[in-house]
């Protein structure tokens, strides 16, 4: 997962990201630790990854979120969205 603060200036960056993480078979883990904070962009990005991944199958999880992180997803509504990945702070 890229590091640092995830918004729309490196919005094709996390998308780029995202298109390699969907073309694997593996189950998608990411270690969120590196991510200090996300804007829009970047939780449209994820809710995206997440619907492809959830068709196809495979495991979607998100590790080590910060709490604000956590709180920002529950509370715009997108916590239901990834769960079934499971938020793990």
């Amino acid at each position: 997962m890229p590091a640092g603060v995830l918004d729309v200036s490196r919005a094709r960056e996390l998308w780029e990201f995202a298109l390699d993480q969907a073309m694997t078979t593996a189950p998608v883990k990411l270690d969120c630790s590196a991510v200090e904070r996300i804007d829009s962009s970047a939780v449209q990005i994820l809710v995206a990854l997440h619907r492809v991944i959830e068709r196809q199958g495979r495991a979607f999880e998100l590790h080590h979120l910060r709490e604000t992180i956590s709180e920002e997803l529950n509370r715009v509504g997108l916590g239901a969205a990834l769960s079934g990945s499971s938020q793990r702070c």
